[in-house]
């Protein structure tokens, strides 16, 4: 229903010659398709938005879509283009003072690094992710911060501690449903612990 209501919304902008409205349908509906786990679908809607918003220098609609053209590419393991598209949405995100996709996309570079085996940089990029989000709370990006550490703990061969941690943010009752199964998901992915997984409190 909520992509055929966008379809709706994107042609109803572009009648009416809203090229920021039409940028941000676009991106709506990439981001919809992010959700239904349909990368290979958002792809082309998130491209466009992009060109449409660089043709026109649109600023808002731009930085949404270059964090999720981010998200999108390093899910497809495209390290180099994740990371194009993080810098860019960056340098936008602090000029604005948007915090919120500030510490988004500082996530992804610590996704980035990850993804590349630098732990150091990984790391440092989740600490400063994870402040930004501190006040004003922004439980979403908290947890996926917190996810993305419990990663990191495994990669250093602290896989009982990153078990603990990934089932803290799963069980938390502040946790979304789609967050909860991401959590759980990436849990599966880890090595197994080498003994029992520590239960907090």
């Amino acid at each position: 229903e909520s992509l055929r209501l966008s379809l709706q919304s994107l042609l109803a902008h572009r009648r009416s010659g809203d090229a920021a409205g039409e940028a941000m349908c676009l991106n709506n509906l990439g981001d919809l398709h992010m959700a239904m786990g349909r990368l290979a679908a958002a792809g082309p809607y998130l491209r466009d938005a992009l060109a449409l918003c660089d043709r026109l220098g649109i600023d808002g609609p731009r930085l949404y879509t270059l964090n999720n053209l981010a998200e999108v590419a390093v899910a497809e393991n495209d390290l180099a283009a994740a990371e194009g598209y993080a810098r860019r949405g960056l340098e936008l995100a602090v000029a604005s003072g948007n915090r919120t996709i500030e510490a988004a996309l500082t996530l992804q570079f610590a996704q980035i690094a990850r993804l590349r085996g630098d732990l150091a940089q990984a790391r440092a990029r989740v600490a400063e992710g994870l402040a930004l989000v501190v006040s004003p709370r922004v439980p979403m990006l908290q947890f996926a911060g917190v996810i993305l550490f419990a990663e990191l703990l495994a990669a250093a061969g602290e896989a009982g501690c990153a078990h603990a941690l990934i089932a803290f943010v799963a069980g938390h009752p502040d946790v979304s449903a789609p967050v909860r199964d991401e959590a759980n998901a990436r849990r599966a992915r880890l090595p197994p612990a080498r003994g029992p997984v520590p239960a907090w409190p």
